[in-house]
């Protein structure tokens, strides 16, 4: 689930997800590609984002920084 989006200069999303410790391994490091979907943007597509930042095992989360596209993408909807 979505923890926070945010916008910061550079047309860039910081989006933070909850970590599912079901599907992520606990080894999982910066660096990494995630499929991630936005059901409310596109409930059918998956997008490769790779992960910027981790958080302690304890907080479980995932942050990605996403550019924003333009107009019409789902990056800038």
């Amino acid at each position: 689930s979505v923890a926070l989006i945010e916008t910061v200069p550079g047309d860039i999303i910081r989006l933070t997800l909850q970590r599912p410790t079901a599907v992520c391994c606990p080894a999982a490091e910066a660096g990494e590609f995630f499929f991630v979907c936005l059901p409310a943007l596109s409930p059918y597509q998956w997008h490769p984002l790779s992960a910027c930042g981790l958080t302690s095992s304890e907080e479980g989360q995932l942050v990605f920084m996403v550019k924003s596209m333009g107009e019409g993408s789902w990056s800038g909807d």
